[in-house]
């Protein structure tokens, strides 16, 4: 068993440890979250907006529709040709037109919307501002490989005996083909982080048991498993790892 731990836990293995670092980890990716619900909320702004736009567009044409229908009358000419101050009737007879039910509601509902965009841009901008530099720390420091554990704290699977019938736990004389899971953060990018990486266990029906568990680990579903198939030579009882990179399969079985 040593040798497979060797292989996948720290200081030596290929996969770190570290439950509070993933904690930190889990912190940072909630930022992209918060982009994406904050440009999401800008997005349908835009949309909103652009609809009233419309709306108000096509009541402005209306009303200049009717300002023209109105020019063209007989009841205007006949109208202009009795009043003294002609230039006053007509910019009456237009702004009586222009503040039109129909085009003061349409007015009232662009500006509306136009102030709320401004709202959505404001904090869009914010939260831009504010998480950026968090999904940076979470490119940058978060992108290695953690050993996976499931629900209670197993993180090596038995998968067979090699060579002889002794107990993976024999030290001396146990050969045993084992796999680990290596979980990685980018997987749950956006999602927190919980205490259960794999399935583990639980994918498996009895007499299956949990001999080895680590402690403390935090999880997260990612559905991509980087898999360490540990193998013994019987001559020199010396680890060699080949690393198998699985897309949606759980480490159960040898490849």
């Amino acid at each position: 068993m040593s040798a497979s731990e060797n292989i996948c836990l720290p200081p030596s293995g290929v996969l770190k440890h570290d439950p509070t670092h993933l904690q930190q980890c889990s912190s940072w990716s909630l930022a992209f979250r918060q982009i994406e619900e904050a440009a999401a909320t800008f997005i349908e702004n835009v949309y909103v907006f652009n609809a009233t736009r419309i709306e108000f567009f096509s009541a402005t044409q209306l009303a200049v529709e009717a300002i023209q229908s109105y020019v063209a009358s007989e009841e205007y000419t006949n109208q202009l040709q009795r009043v003294g101050n002609k230039v006053e009737f007509v910019i009456n007879a237009v702004q009586s037109r222009l503040n039109s039910e129909d085009l003061r509601l349409a007015r009232s509902r662009l500006q509306t919307e136009i102030d709320r965009l401004k709202l959505a841009a404001g904090n869009l901008r914010t939260v831009l501002d504010e998480k950026t530099e968090l999904i940076a720390r979470f490119l940058d420091e978060c992108n290695e490989l953690y050993v996976g554990t499931g629900p209670s704290g197993e993180y090596l699977l038995d998968i067979c005996a090699q060579g002889n019938i002794e107990c993976l736990e024999n030290e001396q004389f146990g050969e045993h083909v084992t796999c680990c899971c290596g979980y990685h953060p980018a997987t749950a990018y956006g999602e927190v982080i919980s205490s259960q990486l794999i399935d583990g266990i639980a994918s498996f029906d009895a007499p299956a048991r949990v001999g080895r568990r680590l402690t403390g680990e935090e999880r997260a579903a990612g559905s991509f498993w980087y898999r360490l198939v540990t193998s013994w030579n019987s001559r020199t009882l010396r680890p060699e790892a080949k690393a198998v990179f699985l897309s949606q399969t759980p480490c159960s079985t040898c490849q």
